[in-house]
């Protein structure tokens, strides 16, 4: 009686690798935009992962620098708006130690090959809108793990 009752709790069943890595993924997001930084912020956090957000690259460094065992992946904006420090000389300091996606809604080939070739794992376009592109993120850290 034990053992249907924990079958049907889905004991003894194999997690899909995402949802396996969502458990122990924790998440960086550096994004300048508050509406959709809530927004990434959310749709990683409905995937299962942990998420920390920040509104600055520079707010991300010290996060990364405070507590360098406490994220995983790092999704960074790759341009900014204001002063301070872009994505690309964040990726210097977080490649590392840490996969880094870098995102924009501006993404000629020149700036994901830079991207790329700098060291990031990844470079997506925003908006992030569907599944895939969350999906996306999981594959960086799980060679790692």
């Amino acid at each position: 009686m034990e053992n249907n009752a924990a079958l049907a709790a889905g004991a003894g069943m194999a997690a899909s690798p995402e949802a396996e890595l969502a458990r122990t993924c924790r998440v960086l997001v550096v994004e300048e935009d508050p509406s959709y930084r809530a927004t990434l912020t959310h749709m990683i956090q409905n995937r299962g992962y942990p998420v920390t957000a920040m509104a600055s690259l520079e707010e991300g460094l010290r996060a990364l620098r405070d507590n360098p065992e406490g994220f995983d992946v790092v999704m960074a904006i790759a341009d900014t708006q204001g002063p301070g420090i872009d994505g690309f000389e964040f990726l210097e300091h977080a490649r590392e130690s840490h996969a880094v996606v870098l995102f924009s809604d501006y993404a000629p080939d020149e700036t994901v090959m830079r991207a790329l070739a700098g060291g990031a794992s990844d470079f997506v376009v925003k908006p992030l809108v569907d599944e895939f592109d969350i999906r996306r993120i999981w594959q960086h850290p799980s060679a790692e793990i």
